[in-house]
């Protein structure tokens, strides 16, 4: 990632980026608290699932030649 790359995305990656986390943090904390954990735990549970989709996304693009595309580099933004 070039950092010139990285500060034409930046209204992107913070704005995508935190509405994606928080989209799914939310309900996996909620989920995690009706299970019995302890509001802390249940919020560091889900931002931690939130962020692994990165990781899988990233990969399959990369496999798919897409990483330089319109569609990876606006998938690269929000996770």
């Amino acid at each position: 990632l070039e950092p010139e790359r990285l500060r034409a995305m930046r209204k992107e990656i913070l704005q995508g980026g935190s509405l994606q986390v928080v989209a799914c943090a939310a309900p996996l904390a909620l989920a995690g608290m009706a299970a019995g954990l302890p509001w802390r735990g249940a919020v560091v549970s889900a931002v931690a699932l939130a962020l692994s989709s990165t990781a899988i996304v990233m990969t399959t693009l990369a496999e798919r030649s897409l990483n330089n595309t319109t569609v990876g580099r606006s998938s690269f933004a929000i996770l």
